[in-house]
């Protein structure tokens, strides 16, 4: 893959070192920010997983449905996890994160939810762009593809947008991080076409639950991230100044389950477990969202939770996803369940034989009380839950952790609601964005490095 030239193994890394900064969770989010962050500061970056070896091939198209299917292999680049509901899901256990093992549609954010989120979007723009040079192309239809396509548009799904990476009304064919020979090109490409190899050390450890530890002071600080490598060896790393910062991106489960296992989060979570507090109060591991295949119900309102089921991070957590709990999430479902219904009903879809693995829709869909039943009793998984750690209750508007310093999450968990058709393209926007914000924040507050530092680039 290629990845060797900036990937090892933990066993390699020395029991104690020091990073101007340090990233935990080498995904979606981790990889371009580690690539950004690398280009003036020394930078670890730790993926629990390791480069999707192991006759687990991930980088290629065909093989996206076998290795969900083989989700509790031990070496597997997907790791399986079923909500309370009875759910199954995926999570990433790989270099790249859940980009490695997803479906690889990409679409922007819409201009509504940008402005909502208060990002700057000429940047947001640029950062969008950056990530779309290396990992993006655009798809051929093929023959069920463009029939679907059509479908939609006559049935009432207009305008007809073409190809477009914006979020917009109607129907549209979005981006692909699979290109024309069906190589799959995720976060992990970020790292290999833009970090700074000199300045950048990524390490896949087993197990790397970071660690803010109390200092004397009034107010609490992360400094460094403790971790045991596949042999059973302890390592620490910590940060070299007090401007570093230790950046959480482990996603929608890990993040939170990452701050609760090292005693930040609800106090009634952590005694349960024996886990002392570092901090606490705020509501981590709340408002875990998901919406549902093939029609993917926006936002949604329904709100679930997770917990920690055990202190070990290798095991996962608790996740109740508490799916239609919202009665505007049923309403969505209901419609986007009749859109489906016209578009197989036009001429270029009857030409298939179709066969229903689900079961099929209600003969009355303008029966509500039986589409709802259908959403209902057919909800499953896209994928896209997100939530945990949200801004404005766990991290403030600059992503820091409220009430420690040196700590921030960058990642999906951080999001109220999931941005534009996949939040996928966002997610490594917000890795790059958030690290272009944090080297302009530190180069203007502080003339550590100035004599050697040039204004970031953002091109």
């Amino acid at each position: 893959t290629g990845y060797e030239s900036v990937c090892y193994n933990a066993f390699n890394l020395p029991p104690m070192e020091h990073y101007d900064y340090i990233i935990v969770g080498g995904g979606t989010a981790g990889c371009p920010l580690a690539a950004t962050l690398s280009k003036h500061f020394k930078v670890l970056l730790l993926e629990r997983g390791g480069l999707g070896k192991n006759g687990h091939n991930i980088e290629q198209q065909e093989s996206f449905v076998s290795n969900l299917v083989h989700a509790d292999d031990p070496d597997s680049p997907a790791q399986t996890f079923i909500s309370e509901e009875g759910v199954v899901n995926a999570r990433g256990r790989v270099l790249g994160g859940s980009s490695k093992i997803n479906a690889g549609f990409y679409s922007r954010a819409g201009v509504g939810y940008v402005r909502e989120a208060g990002w700057d979007e000429a940047l947001v723009n640029r950062s969008y762009s950056w990530v779309e040079r290396a990992v993006v192309s655009r798809p051929v239809l093929k023959q069920w593809q463009g029939a679907f396509r059509n479908g939609l548009c006559e049935g009432g799904v207009k305008p007809d947008n073409g190809f477009t990476l914006d979020h917009v009304e109607g129907t549209k064919i979005g981006g692909s991080t699979f290109d024309q020979f069906g190589r799959r090109h995720s976060s992990a490409d970020l790292l290999m076409q833009y970090a700074n190899k000199d300045n950048l050390k990524s390490w896949a450890p087993r197990n790397c639950p970071p660690h803010p530890l109390s200092s004397p002071k009034a107010r609490r600080r992360a400094y460094g991230v403790e971790y045991t490598d596949a042999y059973g060896i302890i390592h620490r790393a910590t940060l070299s100044t007090s401007k570093g910062e230790v950046i959480i991106s482990s996603g929608a489960l890990g993040s939170p389950q990452l701050l609760l296992l090292s005693g930040i989060g609800p106090a009634e979570q952590l005694d349960i477990l024996g886990i002392p507090h570092t901090q606490f109060g705020y509501p981590f591991g709340r408002y875990v969202y998901l919406g549902s295949i093939m029609e993917k119900v926006v936002g949604p309102l329904s709100k679930g939770e997770l917990y920690l089921r055990t202190g070990d991070i290798k095991d996962n957590p608790s996740v109740h996803f508490n799916y239609f709990s919202h009665p505007q999430d049923v309403i969505n479902c209901v419609e986007g369940l009749r859109t489906i219904d016209s578009a197989l009903r036009t001429g270029y879809l009857k030409v298939f034989a179709l066969t229903f693995i689900h079961p099929r829709l209600p003969a009355d869909t303008n029966n509500f009380t039986a589409m709802e039943e259908f959403c209902r009793k057919t909800v499953a998984t896209i994928w896209h839950y997100h939530g945990g750690c949200l801004v404005g209750s766990v991290v403030n508007k600059k992503y820091q952790v409220q009430g420690l310093d040196s700590l921030r999450v960058i990642d999906g968990s951080t999001f109220n609601k999931s941005p534009g058709t996949n939040p996928q393209a966002t997610v490594m926007m917000l890795g790059r964005y958030m690290g272009l914000q944090i080297l302009k924040e530190r180069l203007r507050n502080s003339e550590e490095h100035s004599h050697r530092l040039p204004s970031p680039s953002i091109s």
